[in-house]
């Protein structure tokens, strides 16, 4: 799974995604903060695409259809298995129409220990990594707009950490992943799981653990990093 994030030089990202060709004046019209410890029903920043133009903007983390009757956090809406998003009814029109970019400087995951749960920072080598999204603008009201980050399984030495992953793409996949154009096959083919060799875990203290609590201390080191190896 995925249950939280970090944006921890918001600027960096925003700008990341203008050179990926994203409208971005949404977001630099004011001064972008760091963001810490995100939380789903936090809003995030957001890139799609809409008659073949790109925008970058916020959405809230917990995905509402477009047909929904009504806003409900009934449902765990924030993430969306990619075995099965394509037949999903809560998730196909989306994946069918509205796919998405979640632009972060990395996710933050629970290790299960004899000791309780060790939350991990887990950073990719550039700083900012692309996480396969769905958006959704709400029948009801339009404005709302909602998303929610795919997830495969796990493989190589994250395994031992958890057993799903958010669904990385490279920046030359953005393309194919928001096309209107793109076959079953070409996003089957993106959605196959994928290690995150390079990547770096940091082990976090346990003010991770309260999504309240999104003050810079939230992504501090507690003991010593590691490079994921495969």
């Amino acid at each position: 799974m995925c249950g939280r994030l970090n944006i921890t030089d918001s600027q960096v990202v925003i700008d990341f995604m203008g050179k990926l060709g994203f409208d971005t004046s949404r977001l630099q019209a004011r001064e972008p903060l760091p963001r810490y410890n995100v939380a789903p029903t936090d809003t995030v920043f957001v890139g799609c695409e809409e008659k073949g133009r790109r925008s970058l903007r916020e959405m809230v983390w917990w995905l509402t259809p477009a047909w929904a009757p009504e806003i409900a956090r009934k449902y765990a809406m924030f993430n969306a298995r990619s075995e099965s998003v394509a037949s999903s009814p809560a998730f196909r029109g989306a994946f069918q129409h509205h796919r998405a970019l979640i632009p972060v400087s990395g996710f933050i995951e629970w290790q299960k220990t004899s000791q309780g749960k060790q939350p991990y920072y887990v950073m990719p080598p550039d700083g900012v990594a692309l996480l396969a999204g769905l958006w959704s603008a709400w029948d009801k009201d339009p404005t709302y707009e909602s998303c929610t980050i795919l997830t495969t399984e796990s493989v190589g030495d994250f395994q031992r950490v958890h057993h799903r992953t958010p669904l990385v793409l490279l920046p030359d996949e953005a393309d194919a992943w928001l096309s209107a154009g793109s076959s079953r096959q070409i996003l089957e083919s993106l959605m196959q799981p994928r290690t995150l060799a390079g990547w770096t875990l940091r082990p976090l203290s346990s003010v991770a653990n309260n999504a309240r609590n999104k003050s810079a201390e939230a992504a501090e080191p507690v003991a010593a990093e590691e490079i994921i190896n495969s």
